[in-house]
């Protein structure tokens, strides 16, 4: 009998990344609001080469706050530490993308 914990375990690679991208993908309410075949390929993308460290981060937050999922309070800290609000992005515009990236509305 084979008891060891990490026995299904396997290093990320590219590959995996690109399949954490695609079975994420079915779960998006991206195409709500980028209509655009391009932008949607470009963000896609964009989240494909950034996976590893996404990863990272997703996984820490997790482990700090409500896991498996990232509590509001927890995600508005990470927003507020990563500096990215602006006068173009405010924390009412991050509130309101967080609920419906949350709320589950059938299409």
């Amino acid at each position: 009998m084979n008891a060891n914990v990490f026995d299904e375990w396997i290093v990320d690679t590219d590959e995996t990344y690109k399949e954490l991208v695609d079975f994420d993908e079915f779960w998006w309410k991206v195409n709500r609001f980028v209509k655009d075949p391009e932008d949607y390929a470009n963000i896609k993308n964009l989240l494909v080469k950034h996976m590893k460290i996404l990863k990272l981060i997703y996984t820490t937050l997790i482990a700090c706050s409500d896991f498996p999922n990232i509590s509001w309070l927890d995600f508005a800290q990470f927003i507020k530490e990563c500096d990215i609000l602006d006068k173009n992005l405010n924390l009412s515009a991050v509130d309101r993308l967080f609920i419906a990236a949350n709320v589950e509305v059938e299409d």
